[in-house]
């Protein structure tokens, strides 16, 4: 067994494998059309996806939002729904063959191995986790009608209290100011949430890092934005509904879920490295990337260059509130080069790129001593190295200092 689990946290991919091409071909017909529909249909909003919409076409009531747009919403969300899911869909499909003709197709294969079995690790365990969670709550007899569904529950339950007890500050009566307002409050929430995730050393470690290692960008070959996600993920349209209730009388939820099917359309070229050029030339594909603040703009987030650590955190229209905090850059012409910055040698092993920073964690709290170097190691800045250290995915570092 310790050979088993020796193997599994060292072994890694080669280049050139005859067996890598089919199983990616397959993996991305498959994962490429349910992949989008499931981000689309299932889990945008914990109060609206297929099931929802199949209710309210039956004559249930629909979320909250304004008059104008309940009339036309269940045929408008369902169109943009199907083509925003095929969109999706193709650019996933022809990002690949794109990509196989820009890089090396070998370390291509071997990169996509890696970060897709990274993927499905972080998926598994955060299932696993939650399951547990479930199992755990649903024995000791809570909240029994939601059938033992924590995450369902718990985003639900967030929902109904912010939509009772957060009140209407100002009312503002002009519809479009409502709308711009609720999307500054809910990019402000994105940019510090993933600013956090930058500055904190355990959250960097344990939830971000992986996202940052892929040096070849196709939307299926980068490790989730937010490891174990479930642990910071609030949905957009969930910040958009709550914020826009401090503004006005009830909470635009419709509103909030047509805005994010019209970003999640440029959404996908934010890891999709074989349309940098295009969406940067293009000028329909580079509006779309101003008006949201996504793809490229994103993408240059991404950039191994040191300058480019922290930039363009939060996206949303003109990259405003990177704007407004100092955190904008401007995406230059050329593909930049992406990975963490200084493109170090990692380990090409998914459990270390998932577990590494879990194991660093744990090596630093069982090496070093003092409640002091103890808590620096848990709540300090990323930039904070303690006495004792070992690097379980960077090549190259001693085993007891860095």
């Amino acid at each position: 067994m310790s050979r088993f689990f020796h193997t599994l946290w060292n072994h890694e991919f080669a280049t050139g494998k005859s067996w890598y091409r089919p199983v990616l071909l397959t993996c991305l017909l498959l994962i490429g059309l349910a992949y989008p529909f499931a981000e689309v249909f299932l889990i945008n909003y914990p109060k609206f996806g297929l099931d929802e919409y199949i209710r309210v076409t039956d004559g249930e009531a629909l979320p909250h939002g304004s008059a104008a747009l309940s009339r036309i919403f269940l045929p408008l969300w369902l169109s943009l729904a199907v083509a925003c899911v095929a969109f999706r869909a193709a650019v996933i499909i022809l990002a690949y063959r794109k990509t196989m003709r820009m890089v090396d197709p070998g370390k291509f294969h071997r990169d996509f191995v890696v970060y897709l079995q990274a993927t499905v690790i972080a998926l598994l365990v955060s299932l696993g986790a939650l399951w547990l969670l479930n199992l755990s709550l649903y024995a000791l007899g809570a909240f029994p009608e939601s059938g033992g569904n924590v995450f369902s529950y718990l985003l639900t339950g967030l929902h109904d209290a912010l939509m009772l007890y957060v009140p209407t500050v100002v009312e503002v009566h002009w519809y479009p100011g409502v709308i711009l307002l609720a999307l500054l409050g809910s990019e402000f929430s994105l940019w510090f949430i993933h600013w956090l995730t930058h500055r904190s050393r355990v959250l960097w470690l344990t939830l971000h890092r992986a996202h940052h290692c892929a040096e070849t960008y196709h939307p299926l070959s980068n490790a989730p934005a937010f490891v174990f996600e479930f642990v910071l993920s609030i949905p957009r349209v969930a910040l958009i509904a709550i914020w826009s209730k401090l503004f006005h009388a009830e909470p635009l939820v419709l509103e909030g879920c047509i805005l994010f099917l019209a970003v999640y359309f440029v959404e996908i070229f934010n890891h999709a490295e074989a349309y940098y050029v295009l969406a940067y030339q293009h000028p329909v594909l580079r509006a779309l990337c101003v008006l949201t603040g996504n793809g490229i703009y994103h993408l240059l987030h991404h950039s191994s260059a040191k300058e480019h650590q922290m930039v363009n955190l939060a996206g949303g229209p003109f990259n405003i509130v990177d704007r407004i905090l100092g955190t904008y850059a401007s995406p230059p012409p050329q593909t930049p080069r992406f990975g963490l910055t200084g493109n170090p040698d990692l380990y090409l092993n998914p459990m270390r790129i998932i577990f590494s920073g879990f194991a660093q964690l744990a090596y630093e709290l069982r090496h070093n001593t003092g409640i002091r170097t103890k808590l620096r190691i848990l709540f300090g800045s990323v930039y904070y190295q303690p006495p004792l250290s070992k690097e379980f995915l960077i090549r190259g570092y001693p085993e007891k200092s860095i």
